[in-house]
Parts: structure tokens; C-alpha cells; sequence
């Protein structure tokens, strides 16, 4: 694939880039033009691919149903209880230790 420069061009771009080749003045054009070509020309960006969700083949909407009532229990047993108004129980309780 010819790119259209030469061969001193394509030395002095892969120089701007740090990429130094020895043998470069006596490597096959080809080759030279392939190292160029992986290195200097810019790759065009992949394309993303459109996301289609694809229905999952083991949904069952009767255990979405299950779910979503056990979530229900637990968040009804989950809730505080209303506490009696027994004062007496409020106060901070001494508890007397031997230390023999």
C-alpha cells in the first residue's frame, strides 16, 4: 500500500515519535510502510454496538411475584416496634461486680 511519502518522510514522523529504527535507511519499503502505517496513521475509532437486551430465557414473572412479597414481610418485620410506657425501664440499670 503505497502512502505517498518517502522514505525520509516516514523516518522523520517515526523520529517525532521516539520510534528509532536502526536499519531503517536499508529496511524493505514495504516493511517501512508497515511499521508506519501500525504507529503513525490513526486508527478510526470502533464502532459500539447498539445494546438490544435480549429477554432473559429463564425470566419468571411468578418468582418477580415471590420476590417482591418476601421483600414486603421483611420490611414489616424489619419496623420498630411501639414500646410500652414503662418508665422504669428507660433508666440506666448499676450492675454491682466483685472484682476478688
Amino acid at each position: 500500500m503505497d502512502l505517498g511519502l518517502s522514505r525520509a518522510d516516514m523516518l522523520e514522523q517515526l523520529e517525532k515519535r521516539r520510534i528509532f529504527l536502526g536499519d531503517g535507511k536499508d529496511m524493505p519499503l514495504d516493511r517501512l510502510e508497515d511499521i508506519y502505517r501500525n504507529y503513525i496513521v490513526p486508527k478510526p475509532k470502533r464502532e459500539r454496538k447498539p445494546r438490544n437486551p435480549s429477554p432473559d430465557p429463564n425470566f419468571n414473572p411468578i418468582e418477580i411475584e415471590q420476590l417482591a412479597e418476601r421483600i414486603k414481610s421483611v420490611v414489616i418485620v424489619g419496623q420498630k416496634r411501639a414500646h410500652a410506657e414503662n418508665k422504669s425501664d428507660d433508666q440506666a440499670k448499676q450492675i454491682k461486680m466483685d472484682l476478688d
